[in-house]
């Protein structure tokens, strides 16, 4: 669950966070390949995930606050802004979201999402409330590649460069693993989430959640720090058993 937080100067710390959802054709138009596949409306799929993630997030208390951007060939003209208030009011504006179809235009969502996240940092400076630390993420959703508008990885850059994080979901077998995982924060394998399929979606809300928690270590470093603590494991259990085998002359010279 995500919940507000304490900086190690004890600042609180608060979220924003920017669903970048692709609404391009392919969502709700399988691939021959799929066609034994059971008929599903992947579109709702995918909404009532971002919907359940929402969900957990404290945004009656202010420690959240989220914005939505469903895209295609262009961004379509249903953004939800970057804002708290009640969950379950916005869970049924995400719901109610339309589908787009077309083509997939992740450089121009990611750019929007970056011009979202920049005016929200603005007017926290702007309002003098510096004392409250939020952390900035954008969480892009996609079945397949960008096919319009330039190299989104070159965008990807220009967020992280801001401070934001970028987790990035993948949703099929037909999406570019290599440019997500370029995409996303480091390291890849925690900020990558890879779906088989949209069914599968709503197996993830907890990882997904666990990835917006500002309280935790980088994953790097908790990474780091479990390595080291086994590296000490071994060594003291390799002291023990060279202790039990030594016999008393063995102990003598030593």
């Amino acid at each position: 669950m995500l919940c507000r937080c304490a900086l190690p100067d004890g600042r609180d710390c608060s979220v924003d966070v920017v669903f970048l959802i692709d609404s391009s054709l392919s969502v709700r138009q399988p691939c021959p390949l799929d066609a034994p596949s059971p008929p599903a409306d992947n579109w709702q799929l995918v909404l009532n995930f971002v919907s359940e993630v929402v969900g957990a997030m404290p945004l009656d208390r202010g420690a959240a606050r989220v914005g939505v951007v469903p895209f295609s060939t262009t961004v379509s003209g249903d953004v939800i802004p970057l804002g708290g208030g009640q969950s379950s009011t916005l869970q049924q504006s995400i719901r109610r979201l339309p589908f787009l179809g077309k083509n997939t235009n992740t450089t121009g969502a990611l750019r929007v999402g970056r011009d979202m996240l920049t005016r929200a940092r603005e007017d926290t400076q702007a309002t003098g409330t510096g004392g409250t630390s939020r952390k900035q993420f954008i969480i892009l959703l996609t079945d397949g590649a960008s096919n319009v508008d330039g190299d989104p990885v070159k965008e990807s850059r220009l967020l992280k460069q801001d401070g934001v994080r970028l987790i990035t979901v993948g949703i099929s077998q037909y999406v570019d693993e290599a440019q997500l995982k370029e995409m996303a924060s480091a390291p890849s394998k925690y900020s990558y989430i890879y779906a088989s399929n949209f069914g599968h979606l709503y197996l993830l809300v907890e990882q997904l959640l666990s990835r917006l928690d500002c309280s935790s270590a980088p994953p790097a470093q908790r990474e780091s720090l479990f390595h080291a603590q086994l590296h000490v494991l071994y060594i003291t259990f390799q002291l023990l058993h060279l202790l039990a085998t030594w016999s008393p002359s063995e102990w003598l010279f030593f």
